[in-house]
């Protein structure tokens, strides 16, 4: 007994500090791989702007959401990381709870804009505040730090209890414009409306969209149509191929809050009209009642007709000109 105690006292790796001590130092390293990750991942959600949550997170999910599905995936691609994270970490540092996941975005917001401040100093700068629907039909308010820019609502221009109102008073300098870019947007709407054949075209073009899109199936038909049309196209010599060149896409839906979006509908539309003619052929065929027979009959005919396809190519070289300024 007294030659072992001997021994152990002559190994000073065995002194239950340094045990400790080498744990604790083991520990520290799987803690920060595991909250590495956790950053990563989040960096990488929050640069593509995707959502980080699923709508079932349990064990039995198939599918527990961005964040959690791509920390598998960093774990599949390194036995380092697989061994400190998800289930093969404690329950209490796991790095990987909501209320984690927010902390470590908001760390990330402050950097950001301590970067901001840091970058602009004491320059002139300007805020440009503007809003859009997002695809669930609410309001989306995005800030660009340029200036004070704003459209002509009430809200945004009011002298007394408008945006620009709030930031005079805490920077009486902060001088407030009017956003240009909007005025002609605005101008565009007012004219459009003002010429009736031009206000129908857009109805009409609305309508092409709501059909054609209306169903996965329709949209296949649309992406078969564009398929032939293409695969014909370069058999006869009327097409180049190469990389890119003869992509399949969707029809472009405008925007409510953004009217240079119609150029990308009209656009589209020139793109891939004799496929778009090709589904409304079908459709005006195989409809499943004479109802809505008639209402595709109509529509078809309406986007044959010289007038739509004249208006189609006049507003496709007018606004060509006018999306590059809004």
């Amino acid at each position: 007994m007294s030659e072992r105690r001997a021994k152990n006292l002559m190994r000073p790796s065995q002194y239950i500090d340094n045990v400790m001590y080498v744990q604790a130092k083991e520990e520290k390293e799987k803690n920060r791989l595991r909250l590495k990750t956790s950053i990563v991942t989040i960096r990488c959600l929050a640069l593509q702007g995707c959502a980080f949550r699923g709508n079932d997170e349990s064990l039995s999910s198939s599918n527990h959401g961005n964040f959690l599905e791509l920390v598998k995936a960093f774990a599949k691609m390194s036995m380092e990381i697989n061994e400190v994270v998800l289930e093969n970490a404690p329950k209490n540092t796991q790095y990987i709870a909501p209320e984690i996941q927010k902390d470590i975005l908001h760390i990330m917001a402050n950097r950001v804009r301590q970067m901001v401040r840091e970058e602009v100093g004491d320059k002139f700068f300007c805020i440009l505040v503007d809003e859009a629907r997002d695809i669930s039909k609410r309001e989306q308010m995005a800030i660009i730090l340029r200036g004070q820019g704003y459209d002509g609502a009430s809200n945004m221009r009011g002298a007394w209890n408008g945006l620009q109102a709030l930031f005079l008073r805490d920077c009486p300098y902060a001088y407030y414009v009017h956003y240009f870019a909007h005025r002609l947007q605005l101008t565009l709407v007012s004219v459009a409306k003002d010429v009736s054949v031009i206000w129908e075209f857009f109805s009409h073009l609305d309508n092409i969209v709501n059909i054609v899109t209306s169903s996965i199936k329709r949209i296949a038909k649309l992406h078969t149509a564009q398929r032939n049309e293409i695969e014909h196209m370069l058999a006869i010599g009327e097409r180049d191929s190469g990389s890119g060149v003869n992509q399949i896409g969707n029809l472009q839906r405008a925007g409510a809050t953004r009217w240079s979006s119609h150029y990308n509908l009209v656009k589209s539309l020139i793109g891939m009209y004799a496929a778009t003619c090709k589904v409304f052929e079908v459709l005006s065929d195989y409809s499943p009642n004479g109802r809505a027979k008639a209402k595709v009959r109509g529509i078809y005919r309406n986007m044959a007709s010289f007038e739509f396809v004249f208006i189609l190519h006049l507003m496709h070289k007018i606004m060509r000109t006018t999306d590059t300024l809004c």
